[in-house]
């Protein structure tokens, strides 16, 4: 058994021992969902993966570093991958504000523009970029999702109507991220105040 995308990261000793001892048959596949194999692991295993993989670029973001390791892993299971191509639009100003998003590998250009339309050629947008380049670690869309936090509640039903992204971002170079779901922050926010 191996965990084909998620082999690129080194894996301490007794998290490889206990991935091999799982039996998830992978033979015929070509294609592989990485949410679906985490969901398949034993839960000590997925969380401990999931810290692995997610944590040191999850603590890299104030309001979670002030956060104890149970809040942590419990926020890095609920994380997904999305891997974007070089000039791929990742979200738009004035979009719905859905998602927090974590740089895993890469390059992720942030503007406070609209991105131009340029939908045929994604390597012009690429070259036209003005704004900030974000790399490995970096953390973006938070500043959209966040403000609906008062006196440690969230406010789901203000953020689901009024929360747009203030920025655009386009991977500026084939990227690696993971994303958590503004649903998701409301459920940690529930039981993390």
């Amino acid at each position: 058994f191996s965990l084909p995308s998620l082999t690129h990261h080194a894996l301490p000793i007794n998290i490889g021992i206990d991935i091999d001892t799982v039996d998830i048959d992978m033979r015929y596949q070509t294609v592989f969902d990485e949410v679906t194999i985490l969901e398949e692991l034993p839960v000590a295993l997925r969380n401990d993966l999931s810290s692995h993989i997610y944590g040191d670029v999850v603590r890299k973001v104030p309001f979670i570093a002030a956060g104890d390791d149970f809040f942590v892993m419990n926020l890095c299971t609920q994380l997904r991958p999305q891997n974007a191509l070089k000039g791929e639009k990742l979200l738009e100003k004035g979009d719905l504000a859905k998602f927090i998003y974590f740089i895993l590998d890469g390059s992720v250009g942030v503007c406070e523009n609209p991105l131009p339309a340029v939908e045929d050629d994604q390597e012009k947008r690429v070259e036209n970029f003005d704004g900030v380049k974000l790399f490995p670690g970096g953390f973006f869309g938070e500043e959209s999702v966040l403000p609906f936090v008062e006196s440690g509640i969230y406010n789901s039903e203000l953020s689901q109507i009024t929360s747009r992204y203030s920025v655009s971002a386009i991977a500026l170079m084939p990227s690696s991220l993971s994303y958590l779901p503004g649903s998701a922050m409301l459920a940690l926010l529930k039981h993390y105040p």
